[in-house]
């Protein structure tokens, strides 16, 4: 599984309705990502740029994109930003694999 992090900004009307009826949206965000065969690992709120975070797993980038597509689509986002997420173990292993790959490239001679 590949761990993600995705910001969220909602859109003034979402902002409204959620003021109105309070909601934990949580829950609606693990379920979808189970629905697509991923896990909620942590969810929170904050302000500033971003109304909310939260991170999660998924089987990989399709499944990933799939996701904010289907919650952007909802047209209560108004700005999303996802970011791919790196164990380190998972940047150890592309740290040597830049280390190998380092000794074959060349700089621009000047």
């Amino acid at each position: 599984m590949h761990h993600y992090m995705m910001l969220f900004r909602y859109t003034p009307e979402a902002q409204a309705a959620l003021v109105s009826d309070p909601e934990d949206r949580s829950q609606a965000i693990g379920d979808l990502l189970e629905q697509a065969g991923g896990q909620l690992e942590s969810y929170y709120y904050c302000f500033g740029e971003y109304d909310g975070v939260f991170t999660f797993q998924a089987p990989e980038d399709e499944t990933a994109q799939a996701i904010a597509h289907a919650v952007a689509s909802t047209g209560t986002i108004a700005h999303e930003r996802m970011i791919n997420l790196q164990t380190t173990e998972e940047k150890m292993q592309t740290l040597q694999k830049a280390q190998q790959l380092s000794q074959v490239f060349q700089p621009p001679s000047g």
